[in-house]
């Protein structure tokens, strides 16, 4: 079988391109896989700014195609040209993008010849492309509808929800978990989403997230110095993840502020990138976004690790990754009661729930966690059966490529 994703980070950045490399790296064992990468939206818009060289592939003169752990990337290049535009306003730009970049995809396509077109999520921009050229050519369409990415770039855009664009980009991932032939979904919540679209539920598959269980293995780290975050000696508390408000940071930098008044013995780590301003927490340790291949070794030190999202659609919708890694390395979890996270975690078995509203649940969740530790430590077996048992990506794969060739 010859499968074709269309993505936007490569090598994978985001939980939802980290998710379809994974599960894909293991598919091409036995099939043949193909990724077009195009420029990320959120580079193009000048939200994320990467370091330098990062997305060289796409400053080329000239398509480039790379094999990477048995994965053909095709890289979409930008012209300088249509860079300037993006400065100046993302309205402007976005169309003249989908005209530049639409004849050269139908070509990638058709040249490929997929027996396969997955996106891997409904978005206006690798979404759309990638169902229309799919389309036109006559290919099987395959949706990962990974999260509600509409509803999340509304926000990142700080669009009005019920605005004329906002409409428009959620209408545009309706209509193509529509048109699309299949839909794998995450979680039950996105299920239940696309099936409210009126997509019969035959067409719908539920393939949760996972995490690589032996990378992601305490006993791999027998040396656990919480040195860095200048915590030894101390209970540590963990957060890796984007430093934004729809992340759920806010909830963190109270939770820090009242650990600092009441139990400043308890230090935290904060780890990754973002707009949010986190520097003037006194019991905090931040460091920059780390490789991925380091976050085990991080986590390894945690006491407790807090996976904080607010309370909205787009969260409830979400499974994400960090949860299946913090829980993969035997560790407490304290995360947000809501419906995707609640489809993985069992409150007091396997992890802990807090409600995101209401962060002294939260600071009493953690506090029993760290003055039971025995309570802690049977919490963390748990949570790696459960992983074990269901989430590791070598399963998940499993049941993609299933969805990938089943007929019901």
């Amino acid at each position: 079988m010859r499968l074709l994703v269309f993505v936007e980070y490569f090598p994978p950045k985001l939980g939802s391109d980290r998710r379809i490399y994974e599960i894909m790296k293991r598919i091409s064992k036995t099939n043949e896989i193909h990724f077009i990468a195009m420029p990320p939206f959120r580079w193009l818009s000048g939200k994320f700014l990467p370091e330098e060289g990062k997305f060289r592939f796409h400053l080329q003169k000239n398509d480039i195609i790379e094999k990477i752990n048995g994965i053909t990337t095709h890289f979409c290049r930008i012209p300088r040209s249509i860079l300037k535009l993006w400065k100046i306003s993302y309205k402007l730009a976005f169309f003249p993008t989908l005209i530049l970049l639409f004849p050269r995809i139908l070509v990638a396509v058709r040249k490929i010849d997929p027996d396969v077109v997955v996106l891997n999520y409904p978005s206006i921009y690798t979404g759309f492309l990638g169902l229309i050229t799919g389309k036109i050519l006559g290919k099987k369409i395959l949706l990962d509808f990974s999260d509600l990415i509409a509803q999340y770039t509304t926000d990142f855009l700080n669009l009005k929800r019920n605005g004329l664009i906002a409409t428009f980009i959620i209408n545009v991932q309706n209509f193509i978990a529509k048109s699309s032939d299949k839909i794998v979904a995450p979680t039950n919540f996105i299920r239940e989403y696309a099936r409210s679209l009126g997509v019969n539920a035959k067409r719908i598959f539920v393939v949760p997230n996972g995490v690589d269980t032996k990378v992601f293995d305490l006993k791999n780290y027998a040396s656990r110095s919480k040195s860095k975050a200048d915590a030894e000696g101390k209970k540590l508390c963990v957060y890796c993840g984007r430093i934004e408000s729809w992340a759920g940071i806010n909830i963190i930098t109270r939770l820090c502020d009242i650990f600092q008044r009441k139990h400043s013995e308890v230090k935290f780590l904060i780890v990754g990138h973002g707009n949010e301003n986190v520097t003037n927490l006194q019991n905090t340790t931040i460091m920059k976004e780390v490789p991925y291949e380091d976050v085990p070794k991080i986590l390894s030190a945690a006491d407790v690790i807090l996976v904080p999202f607010p309370r909205n659609v787009v969260s409830h919708a979400a499974s994400p990754l960090k949860l299946f890694e913090g829980m993969s390395m035997q560790k407490p979890i304290v995360a947000s009661d809501l419906d995707g996270i609640g489809e993985v975690v069992i409150d007091c078995e396997n992890g802990m729930l807090a409600d995101p509203d209401n962060v002294d649940e939260w600071f009493e969740d953690i506090l029993y966690l760290l003055n039971n530790e025995s309570v802690a430590t049977e919490m963390g077996k748990k949570a790696r059966e459960t992983i074990e048992e269901k989430y590791d990506w070598n399963h998940i794969a499993k049941l993609f490529e299933k969805a990938c060739v089943e007929d019901r």
